[in-house]
């Protein structure tokens, strides 16, 4: 399931009403770490494919725990992340 709604609360309270019957995703480019913090399973974003090295490397950093290398690549690819940071799409 795609969580796209900007309320990160919702994986935490989807995991909670589903368990493990649906695998989480979040759907919002500037909120991966947040998102597998609450233990979503996964990233749809568009700039993964602009830069496909850079997301991976922040979603390992995100699920390994490591936290400093995590913030370093968050803190970079942020701006980039919040050029499109609402659920609704650009028509």
């Amino acid at each position: 399931m795609k969580k796209s709604s900007g309320d990160i609360r919702r994986v935490t309270a989807l995991r909670a009403l589903l368990g493990d019957r649906l695998t989480l995703l979040v759907g919002m480019d500037d909120a991966i770490v947040e998102g597998i913090a609450a233990k979503a399973q996964g990233w749809i974003a568009g700039l993964v494919n602009a830069f496909p090295r850079e997301s991976g490397a922040l979603v390992e950093a995100a699920r390994a725990g490591k936290h400093a290398k995590a913030r370093a690549l968050y803190d970079w690819f942020l701006p980039l992340l919040r050029l499109d940071p609402v659920p609704k799409f650009v028509r």
